[in-house]
């Protein structure tokens, strides 16, 4: 039971070293951006490993939270700092607790991971930040979505891969694989959310963002590939079918659950929420111009990341 319920929990963390951020400064343009590490406390009181991405330009700018999946780490966000950060808007990426450099020994599917985001959405209300938008993967997107639920003070949705339901998500795996009969099966599966509620505090079958969805007041754009085996392209038609607003919009990708996203993802996402955070683009002299230009994001941070551990 522990080895069936790690699967879920203890997923493979990725392992980073600092230096694999990157460089601090560094351009997108029009504009040179700073990277700022910090570290945010849970309400369990683990450490969150947090770095804000920010144009040099004055006054606040909108801001877009990366939510990561559960193998996931910070690092992930790359493909949304060129097409963000050169529209004038700043990024905040951070490990989930059980992620990445953060503290933790689990991941929560959501549940844990929406008080997450909670604590970062208000350090960047008391930090000035301008409108917040959250942007997230899989276990992120869902995460994402329950806080929306809760907070009408979200700008904007990008909602990529959720799953509207854990125990529909599970009953189409326990299906799909057919080890074992479908009643079978489903015995095994109430076994493991008895036991994960005792070993991580949360239940495993009432993770439902459908349940929550009609709650929402943000604008939202969801992708989802039609050839994802994991978590199936109709949780997001279901989603999307359910959500309140009237700004909403359902986008079909190609490749598996896991497999990387192409520019044009990332350009399509960061235009939406250009748009919704009544953002135009600064003017190129409102940017800071070093003394001696920083090296650029492509030529230096991708060259760091291929060392990841």
């Amino acid at each position: 039971m522990d080895t069936l319920a790690g699967l879920l929990i203890r997923p493979h963390r990725t392992r980073y070293r600092h230096k694999d951020l990157g460089p601090a400064l560094f351009s997108v343009q029009p504009y040179s951006v700073r990277r700022t590490d910090l570290t945010l406390t849970n309400p369990r009181g683990l450490r969150l490993a947090c770095s804000w991405f920010r144009p040099a330009v004055n006054g606040p700018l909108p801001c877009v939270v990366y939510c990561h999946g559960n193998s996931g780490c910070r690092l992930d966000c790359e493909g949304l700092l060129d097409p963000l950060l050169g529209r004038g808007i700043s990024v905040f990426a951070f490990d989930f607790a059980g992620s990445g450099l953060s503290e933790g020994d689990f991941v929560s599917l959501g549940h844990f991971e929406q008080q997450d985001i909670g604590v970062v959405f208000n350090y960047l209300k008391r930090s000035g930040s301008g409108p917040v938008a959250l942007w997230g993967r899989s276990m992120g997107a869902a995460a994402a979505l329950l806080f929306a639920a809760q907070s009408r003070a979200v700008a904007a949705l990008v909602l990529d891969s959720p799953f509207a339901s854990l125990q529909q998500v599970s009953e189409e795996l326990v299906a799909s694989y057919r080890l074992l009969p479908a009643a079978l099966g489903l015995r095994l599966l109430q076994a493991v959310r008895s036991h994960l509620h005792k070993l991580a505090g949360f239940d495993l079958l009432a993770l439902s963002p459908l349940h929550a969805v009609s709650n929402c007041s943000a604008p939202v754009l969801f992708f989802h590939s039609r050839e994802d085996q994991l978590i199936n392209y109709s949780h997001s038609e279901d989603l999307y079918a359910a959500y309140p607003h009237s700004d909403k919009t359902l986008l079909p990708l190609l490749g598996g659950h896991n497999a990387p996203r192409a520019a044009d993802v990332y350009r399509e996402g960061a235009e939406f929420l250009r748009c919704r955070l009544c953002l135009h683009c600064l003017p190129r002299e409102l940017a800071e111009t070093p003394r001696a230009k920083p090296p650029s994001f492509a030529e230096e941070l991708r060259r760091r990341l291929k060392h990841v551990c």
